[in-house]
């Protein structure tokens, strides 16, 4: 299963301002940050990295072979207005050389990250997952123009690296939000377990009848058909769950992270265990109380959650924007900070992508309020991380 990063929350402006990419590659010069990685392989993988000049971003992305000790050359791939918009939000990289740079745009690369290609797809791109050769697109099915609030998402599958597309089946009740925000602020939409297993979620449910009622679809044959699940974070009724995080461990596991609306640095959120596949979910955490009395982990509720993830120890992790690495070593009921600190609520952290049990990675993009891009190594499983500033070529 691939993993995928992301970025800052996007505006619905930002669906014009995607430029042409440039083929041509570029230096690296000092007002770059490293704020996108993807590996398919402990030492293959693809960076991201964002220029900024007065009032200009560009993403320029590159090749690594040695782990993310370097990166390079670097090719532009797409600019946007810093003061009006914000650029893709992730990256995925396959171990044939396929790779995709969306949200909401698509770029892609077949020659492993050196050459990119804008794609123009028929609307926005949610999600992409890969596993394998066989790589899964989620779209935001609502038209240009289209007044709609909820749009019904659509999944589309390619076998020869994002060259074509095909239609996959999916379920009609299946939503997007009309906003993007979502996209980066913990909103699952797409995990592939395996090449035949795979979790589609919709949006979150809001209002008083729903308590944060979200559907989600389970398939076990690739999409052929669709088992549907619901998950209910049980909010009280004057907190919306804006986003809920998915993520899957041994057998039939699945962890779930709601949380609330974000504000100044903090959501109130709970985290949910299932053991039977999302038919049944247990609270092991409760933090969405204001009072905080019965929260067992009050660290769980500063920063924002942009991903959560099942290592193959059994340890949970969350990151996101604004968010220091929290881990869980019992299923989600109780959390604390990583060893050392990674990430605070002055910068972010991204989703760790684990390569073994014991040996994985995550990028701080922004370290020390925005001094440094820290790519952080384990070897046991994310008990112990060490730092390893990346360098371009």
């Amino acid at each position: 299963m691939s993993s995928f990063i992301g970025r800052l929350a996007l505006t619905a402006s930002a669906l014009m301002l995607l430029t042409q990419p440039a083929s041509a590659s570029t230096s690296s010069s000092a007002n770059e940050q490293l704020t996108l990685v993807a590996f398919a392989t402990p030492n293959s993988g693809i960076g991201v990295f964002t220029r900024t000049t007065a009032t200009t971003c560009t993403d320029m992305a590159g090749p690594t072979s040695n782990g993310g000790a370097t990166f390079g050359p670097l090719t532009a791939v797409t600019s946007w207005n810093c003061n009006d918009s914000f650029g893709p939000t992730a990256v995925v990289f396959g171990a044939n050389g396929n790779g995709f740079l969306y949200g909401p745009g698509l770029f892609t690369t077949h020659d492993g990250g050196r050459t990119w290609t804008r794609s123009v797809q028929r609307a926005a791109v949610l999600a992409i997952d890969i596993v394998g050769t066989s790589v899964w697109m989620l779209e935001s099915a609502c038209s240009p123009g289209s007044a709609s609030l909820r749009c019904q998402l659509d999944l589309r599958t390619s076998s020869n690296g994002g060259r074509s597309w095909q239609s996959l089946a999916t379920p009609s009740r299946a939503i997007a939000p009309r906003q993007f925000r979502a996209v980066a602020n913990g909103q699952t939409f797409l995990l592939r377990v395996s090449s035949r297993r795979a979790i589609l979620e919709s949006a979150p449910q809001g209002g008083s009848s729903n308590l944060g009622r979200t559907s989600f679809w389970i398939t076990a044959d690739g999409g052929a058909q669709w088992s549907h699940r619901v998950i209910s974070c049980a909010m009280p009724r004057d907190l919306n769950v804006m986003s809920i995080s998915i993520a899957a461990g041994r057998g039939a596991s699945l962890y779930a992270v709601c949380a609330t609306e974000a504000s100044a640095g903090e959501e109130l959120k709970s985290v949910l265990r299932s053991t039977n596949g999302g038919r049944s979910w247990k609270v092991m955490t409760d933090c969405i109380t204001p009072s905080r009395r019965s929260c067992s982990s009050p660290v769980l509720n500063a920063g924002y959650v942009g991903a959560v993830v099942a290592a193959p120890t059994n340890s949970l992790f969350i990151s996101g924007d604004r968010t220091a690495l929290l881990v869980s070593r019992d299923g989600g009921a109780r959390w604390r900070l990583a060893s050392p600190a990674i990430g605070n609520t002055g910068s972010s952290t991204q989703a760790p992508i684990f390569f073994s049990a014991q040996r994985g990675v995550i990028l701080e993009p922004f370290a020390n309020y925005g001094n440094t891009s820290t790519l952080w190594e384990t070897a046991d499983g994310g008990v112990e991380w060490t730092p390893r500033i990346p360098r371009v070529t």
